[in-house]
């Protein structure tokens, strides 16, 4: 039904993967994660007939570490699912393009709401995260870094 991961499988070089993300890399922290939650509800949308979908644990742990690392577009995501061995091992070397994150997104929009409370939830039993209060009042300061300022090349703010 789904497309399976294959970064786990040898290559034709005889590697996998996995081997190219180093031990001590938060892509492990987000592999456990969702293999720790219940994502039947994603899964029940597709049918078993037609071409195979992308695995929707394989989207969503890919779309959640871009969101954390600042891939926010499916483009962006979808370079990185080629380019880099972190995404590669996240999208189980399944290589989604840009339309295909697209279409997840809006296939599953109302079950992302849920899924983000039960994933900081778990975050946050596992420890990985802790939840604080940040007040950011909005308030604007000028600046010696001004890029209308002209800068002579003094390091100590000398004039």
């Amino acid at each position: 039904m789904f497309q399976e991961d294959i970064t786990s499988q040898p290559q034709l070089f005889s590697f996998s993967y996995a081997e190219l993300v180093p031990e001590d890399s938060d892509v492990w922290l987000y592999i456990d994660l969702f293999s720790q939650i219940d994502l039947s509800e994603f899964s029940d949308l597709y049918s078993k007939q037609g071409q195979e979908a992308k695995d929707p644990e394989l989207m969503l742990r890919t779309i959640f570490y871009g969101l954390t690392h600042g891939a926010v577009s499916g483009r962006k995501l979808s370079d990185f699912c080629r380019y880099d061995n972190r995404f590669i091992l996240l999208s189980g070397a399944r290589r989604p393009d840009p339309r295909t994150f697209q279409r997840f997104l809006v296939r599953h929009d109302s079950q992302l709401k849920d899924l983000f409370a039960n994933v900081v939830r778990l975050a946050q039993s596992m420890g990985l995260v802790s939840l604080g209060k940040i007040a950011i009042d909005g308030s604007k300061f000028r600046a010696p870094t001004s890029k209308h300022k002209y800068h002579s090349g003094n390091c100590a703010g000398e004039a």
